[in-house]
């Protein structure tokens, strides 16, 4: 009897020390998943402070960025307003500019008319025309006249049924209803004149002048005296 009381306490001790031990284990246990969570929580508390960090730089970042695009806008702005005045001042410009030369190709064709005017009454006339023919063997030159009109001939183009402000923007007006040959006989003496690079009119030789006037030039001017051509020089045409 005292044997199985002996047996049965030691049983009881044995379950006692074994249930304290797993006991202890789940308390070890329990704290490890305490201490993992606080550990959890840090993490992720630092996480957020430094997600707080980043998307406070960010946010900074994107203020700046507004405030470069404001001011790379308002110096736009300046920009297109200096180009409007700009533009004005041009638009300025062009309207004196091309009254100005208006006024210079009418001072032109007026003084080319006196000048014109003074050789007549010594016996020179001037012809401007198309080149119909060129020939040194036969010394003949042979030239369509035409009628060439500026801005000073408002009265003849309106005659003629031009507008000056419409059909001459280039500055002048070839009128050439009919073709009316004339020839004219050319010499040792003629003088031949081409434009140059420069467009300045340069005395050249036949064979170039005839070149040139042939394959280049649109319009020349002849000036002859008693039927006998004293020089020949090409005409600019823009």
């Amino acid at each position: 009897m005292k044997k199985i009381i002996i047996l049965l306490c030691l049983s009881v001790a044995l379950v006692g020390c074994s249930g304290k031990e797993e006991a202890n284990k789940i308390n070890k246990s329990q704290d490890q998943m305490i201490q993992q969570l606080i550990d959890n929580n840090n993490t992720l508390s630092d996480q957020n402070k430094a997600l707080q960090e980043e998307v406070k730089k960010l946010t900074e970042d994107f203020m700046k960025a507004q405030e470069d695009l404001k001011a790379k806008e308002e110096k736009l702005q300046e920009f297109n307003d200096k180009l409007d005045v700009l533009a004005y001042d041009l638009t300025d410009v062009r309207n004196n500019l091309s009254f100005a030369v208006r006024g210079y190709s009418d001072w032109l064709y007026y003084n080319s008319k006196y000048e014109r005017a003074q050789r007549e009454s010594q016996g020179y006339y001037q012809y401007t025309g198309f080149l119909e023919y060129m020939d040194q063997a036969s010394n003949t030159l042979s030239v369509d006249p035409v009628e060439m009109l500026g801005f000073g001939d408002e009265i003849r183009l309106r005659e003629l049924g031009y507008d000056p402000n419409e059909d001459m923007p280039s500055g002048f007006l070839v009128h050439n209803p009919d073709i009316n040959i004339m020839s004219f006989a050319i010499d040792g003496g003629t003088k031949f004149y081409v434009l140059d690079e420069s467009l300045r009119l340069k005395q050249v030789d036949f064979n170039t002048a005839k070149e040139v006037f042939t394959n280049y030039t649109y319009l020349i001017s002849v000036e002859v005296k008693d039927n006998r051509i004293i020089s020949v020089s090409e005409i600019y045409t823009p």
